[in-house]
């Protein structure tokens, strides 16, 4: 007997389709009447064209994804390739995650894409959101050969440039360094987390933004193929939890780091990092740093001057550092493994030390302020390790900055002949323990620098100007972004990255405005506060929005034991359910709130979409966030069960540890509001 035919008997037998119908309750009850799930219309594709666009309004279109201001809604719309209003309703991470799952499915990997595009599809998504998987593009991606897939959705491109940047073939090789990453090796004083960001004045970085446009080998034929396609709505470049200071501002309640403090403080020289594992041979200054130091020069002519504005007592605007000849350190014996010595100066500037093997650059010095690069596991203060690449053989070794006091250790010895020497600086920068009296020395302990590391309040001098310097930081990284996607990808829209916030910083959002075509946001709950931040940042960057999204009911889920409390103590708040029909029902209610009351001063709603996290619950972080479930179930009541159901495609579903709640009926109603105008349905007056 065919086993499609055999779990239909299983589910007569059981009374499984019965209990199909008649989903359950947390505790296994049945629900009320007033719990169950709302009823939608069902996914007709021959309301849309081919795009996911609303047959029944057109737009003015030019052949690809754009957006526009419609006069009779007043609202922002997506316009189509064929010219239809569009609303974006994307998943993230729309990705296979398991073998055994893509196994269940004809064709294995492309069929579990294909159906996967399918069933969101008849939820009512339209977009594969940022941070899929290749595979699930309509469009020939790297090594295959096969037009992508079959089931064609609209899709963003997401290209992590700043991310490679930071490595040591930055631009695939063809850049001649790689990018600064000025976070990385900054002062104590700054005791907080550190993320990234990169030196955006520098040469190094636009060669690395401009190579991952240039050689991007993801879509076969590249950015010139893509730039074609019809399908894609626009690329989104970076990750803001790579950008440190471009996500919460001072409105925000908890505000990131002011990124021009950061890059205030930050040291003006640099020969390794260990954190992203790359030697800046060629060029290892801090270009960010250079130009702080030009627009103060601008602003005030004379360092005098600024001492006068700022209560400073700088000696000049340049570092006082000096540079000291290379030394030798040893000469291989083929027998020696650890070298120590005292170098000829001190104190020795921290990040400032290069370590030559025969000449060529392998490492350097990793200092203890250097909290996410591992090396201060234990490394006193004033001391710093050694590390490099694999060509160095390092074991280990360690440097005493205040002495100059200096450990080579190799895994093996040298050869015979082999010359091992370093270059550094000495007398400069940090300030705090080299002395420097320049600008370019300042580490942040000077007592005219603000203490406050977000400048939550711009008070005195010092502050304005480092905030003023923030528009010239965001603007620069803008611009370069901008340039590239105007050289490779001028046919789709350029989106800022993921995800900002309502309440990034002013001058970010202003700066982002003149160059990307959207925002993707956080933290745009309809709430008062939040939703004055969605407006003030629509205001600000002129630019419309659409909103990251996440719901969890960690206990109606796998993820039970981590509870309601624990979702909370990770920071998600509002975000987190006790049920999955509560889920569903703050699911719908933002959206409602999203299409209607979200307005900037022009008249317009603003909102242009939203983004799912993610397709599936995430087992890194043991959470529920996806439709999902990791056995491959719609939290829909039914097929979140323990009970084997068959679906549409005679694929067994069921299997889960106990009967979960109906999320995604919610979902799918709440999905066609933005081309559904029944008020029993969608309106503000029946919000669930």
């Amino acid at each position: 007997m065919p086993l499609f035919a055999i779990l239909l008997l299983l589910l007569a037998s059981c009374g499984c389709a019965k209990a199909a119908e008649s989903p359950l309750s947390l505790n296994g009850a049945a629900r009320s009447s007033a719990e169950q799930p709302p009823a939608a219309e069902k996914y007709d594709p021959a309301r849309f064209d081919q795009y996911g666009g609303d047959l029944a309004h057109p737009c003015k279109g030019n052949g690809y994804f754009h957006l526009y201001k419609d006069e009779a809604a007043k609202q922002w719309f997506f316009c189509t390739p064929d010219n239809h209003r569009f609303w974006m309703i994307a998943v993230q991470v729309f990705t296979s995650y398991s073998r055994e799952v893509d196994a269940k499915y004809k064709g294995g990997l492309n069929g579990f894409y294909s159906v996967m595009a399918t069933r969101l599809q008849r939820l009512g998504f339209n977009t594969i959101g940022e941070l899929s998987n290749l595979r699930a593009f309509p469009i020939t991606t790297e090594g295959q050969t096969d037009g992508g897939n079959p089931v064609k959705m609209p899709f963003i491109y997401h290209l992590n440039v700043t991310h490679y940047a930071y490595q040591g073939e930055a631009g695939w090789g063809k850049c001649p360094d790689p990018t600064f990453d000025i976070v990385d090796g900054t002062s104590e004083i700054y005791k907080g987390w550190r993320s990234e960001f990169p030196d955006v004045f520098s040469n190094n970085w636009s060669c690395a933004v401009r190579q991952s446009f240039a050689n991007n080998h993801n879509i076969v034929g590249g950015l010139a193929v893509l730039n074609k396609n019809r399908w894609c709505i626009g690329i989104q470049v970076d990750d803001s939890d790579s950008l440190q200071g471009f996500k919460m501002g001072p409105e925000g309640g908890s505000p990131s780091i002011h990124t021009g403090w950061m890059a205030g403080i930050s040291p003006p020289y640099r020969r390794y990092s260990k954190l992203h594992g790359s030697v800046f041979a060629n060029d290892p200054a801090n270009h960010t740093k250079e130009a702080w130091k030009q627009f103060l020069q601008t602003k005030y002519g004379m360092i005098a001057t600024l001492n006068a504005y700022w209560g400073s007592n700088y000696t000049g605007w340049d570092s006082s550092a000096r540079q000291a000849p290379r030394e030798l350190i040893a000469k291989g014996n083929g027998r020696t493994v650890s070298f120590t010595t005292t170098l000829q100066h001190s104190p020795v500037d921290v990040n400032s030390l290069g370590l030559y093997i025969d000449g060529i650059p392998v490492g350097g010095d990793c200092p203890w302020v250097t909290n996410n690069g591992g090396c201060n596991q234990g490394t006193p203060v004033g001391s710093g390790i050694l590390a490099g690449n694999k060509s160095a053989n390092l074991a280990g070794g360690s440097i005493r900055y205040a002495s100059g006091e200096l450990t080579v250790q190799f895994a093996a010895p040298p050869p015979p002949g082999v010359i091992v020497s370093v270059e550094y600086r000495y007398g400069g920068w940090p300030k705090q323990y080299s002395g420097g009296q320049g600008l370019m020395d300042e580490d942040g302990s000077s007592r005219w620098w603000p203490a406050d590391d977000t400048l939550t309040t711009i008070k005195g001098a010092v502050a304005q100007d480092l905030d003023e310097f923030l528009s010239k930081i965001a603007g620069r990284y803008f611009e370069v972004l901008d340039e590239s996607r105007a050289a490779y990808l001028r046919n789709h829209l350029l989106i800022g990255p993921d995800a900002m916030n309502v309440f990034t910083r002013k001058r970010i959002l202003r700066e982002a405005g003149k160059h990307v075509d959207l925002l993707l946001v956080a933290s745009g709950e309809p709430v008062p506060a939040r939703i004055a931040g969605a407006k003030a940042a629509y205001e600000t960057a002129g630019v419309p929005i659409y909103a990251y999204m996440v719901s969890i009911a960690n206990p109606d889920s796998p993820f039970a034991k981590n509870g309601l409390d624990e979702c909370k103590r990770a920071g998600w708040g509002m975000n987190c359910k006790t049920t999955q029909d509560e889920r569903g029902r703050w699911y719908k209610e933002q959206i409602v709130q999203w299409l209607n009351n979200y307005r900037g001063s022009d008249g317009y709603g603003f909102m242009v979409g939203i983004s799912w996290w993610q397709l599936t619950d995430n087992t890194e972080e043991q959470t529920n966030f996806g439709i999902i479930s990791l056995r491959d179930n719609l939290y829909d009541g039914v097929q979140s069960r323990p009970e084997p159901s068959v679906d549409e495609w005679g694929i067994v579903r069921g299997g889960e540890r106990r009967p979960y709640g109906a999320f995604t009926p919610w979902v799918q109603q709440a999905n066609q509001c933005w081309w559904n105008s029944d008020p029993e349905k969608c309106s503000i007056k029946n919000k669930p």
